[in-house]
């Protein structure tokens, strides 16, 4: 990817976000093209692919639409 092609751009800052899951395959007219999930083990399996194509450059990792609903944060 760029980030491993550009190892001198260490000033930047590199984020990403969890908490949806795309369902769609790239297909247009799909029903659904997303699924809302806040719950923890989204977070795990979303952290460890985000992990996997950033590696050890990702720092900033956000919620995708947190609403008060959300489990996340309890």
């Amino acid at each position: 990817g760029w980030l491993a092609a550009h190892p001198q751009a260490t000033d930047l800052v590199v984020g990403s976000k969890w908490g949806y899951t795309y369902t769609a395959g790239w297909r247009t007219r799909a029903a659904s093209h997303e699924v809302k999930d806040h719950a923890l083990a989204t977070y795990e399996r979303q952290v460890a692919e985000t992990r996997d194509l950033l590696g050890d450059r990702l720092d900033l990792y956000q919620i995708h639409s947190l609403t008060p609903e959300s489990p996340a944060l309890t």
